[in-house]
């Protein structure tokens, strides 16, 4: 049965693209590249691009079938199986950070203290829910909340133009295209997200324009993180390093607006709603991996044990988002390792002619 539409799909993968670049992503790259980070960026987008235009060629292609199905019916179900943990176990790694970084965003926004046991139960109720209820839920909640969330987005931006001096992100590349490029290698775990996607397959009803509009979507969401970016390099010039939260760092360096209207508040909570969202794509993407591969009937039951394990992790380490930050800087061969593997087994999968019904689009 198909969940997501064409429209739901795209939006789906807009928060697969900015859900981890909106917040200590920023002041990494800025730590990296200094005032080139908006480079980093535009360079990190195109990764994504590179990443993407192979998965949505792929979900075209097998309209019908889950990519457990199409992955057995090419390399058999044991290979499958394993191919599907592997890739679930690495998602599950991003799921860790996107619960550690909303605790942070949080703490330094919101809060002065934060009962952890307040903080978890409601994002596991809706990222559980979500996806134990499948694609077509989470395709529809996050349609209803895309416009809240991208006005706030909006409003972060617009609050902190009055404090924009591009004089500080001149000249580029004044250290050489170096800096830029080592930004985004070091940051390659933030990346590839869409690969999630993948894990739609079979479920996604490919129609019209699907293409397209998939490509329209993150090329604006694309162009968002390097407008923002832009200008959180041009608000705090080199120092853009030492502010570890993007979001909560622009809506504060315009006082006189936040007097009079309180506009970061509403940029605050609407993207907390899209870190929650973000972490409930996530895990609908595994569960239903999950459930495919291994027939479970009860989708409740993996969806929960998922978010757990995930809240475990995140406990261990204390919800210290720079151990996790560290962590995910020290991985970057993993990352590349699994993006790679991906990229090899989507070309397979395209190859072969065992790939399902030939969709019939117009892209």
């Amino acid at each position: 049965m198909k969940q997501l539409n064409c429209r739901q799909t795209a939006i789906i993968s807009v928060f697969l693209l900015i859900g981890m670049k909106l917040l200590v992503f920023p002041s990494l790259i800025s730590e990296i590249a200094l005032h080139d980070a908006v480079y980093t960026m535009l360079f990190t987008v195109a990764v994504e691009f590179a990443i993407l235009l192979p998965v949505l060629f792929v979900l075209i292609k097998n309209p019908d079938r889950t990519f457990f199905e199409a992955v057995a019916g090419k390399l058999g179900k044991i290979t499958a199986h394993i191919i599907s943990l592997i890739l679930v176990l690495f998602f599950l790694s991003k799921l860790v950070y996107i619960l550690i970084e909303t605790y942070a965003f949080l703490m330094n926004s919101m809060f002065y203290q934060l009962v952890l046991p307040i903080f978890i139960l409601p994002i596991a109720f809706v990222s559980v829910y979500l996806a134990a209820k499948g694609g077509r839920t989470a395709g529809r909640t996050c349609e209803i909340f895309f416009g809240l969330v991208l006005a706030g987005l909006i409003i972060t931006v617009i609050s902190a133009l009055p404090s924009v001096n591009l004089t500080n992100i001149l000249p580029g590349f004044e250290f050489g295209i170096t800096p830029s490029l080592s930004g985004v290698w070091q940051t390659m775990l933030w990346s590839g997200n869409s690969l999630l996607l993948l894990f739609f397959m079979g479920k996604i009803k490919i129609e019209k324009g699907f293409l397209r509009k998939a490509v329209i979507f993150n090329g604006l969401g694309g162009l968002f993180l390097v407008v923002f970016v832009l200008i959180f390099s041009a608000v705090f010039d080199t120092t853009a390093g030492f502010f570890k939260f993007a979001i909560v760092n622009l809506t504060q360096v315009t006082p006189y607006i936040s007097d009079i209207v309180r506009l970061e508040w509403l940029a605050l909570i609407t993207w907390t709603f899209g870190l929650v969202l973000t972490a409930g794509i996530i895990l609908t993407a595994l569960n239903s991996v999950l459930v495919s591969a291994y027939k479970i009937s009860k989708p409740i039951i993996p969806a929960a044990v998922l978010f757990v394990a995930a809240a475990a992790a995140a406990y261990v380490i204390d919800f210290n988002y720079a151990g996790i930050t560290n962590l995910f800087l020290e991985s970057k061969f993993a990352a590349i390792g699994v993006y790679a593997f991906s990229l090899l087994l989507i070309g397979i999968l395209l190859v072969s002619k065992k790939g399902g019904r030939k969709s019939e689009i117009n892209i």
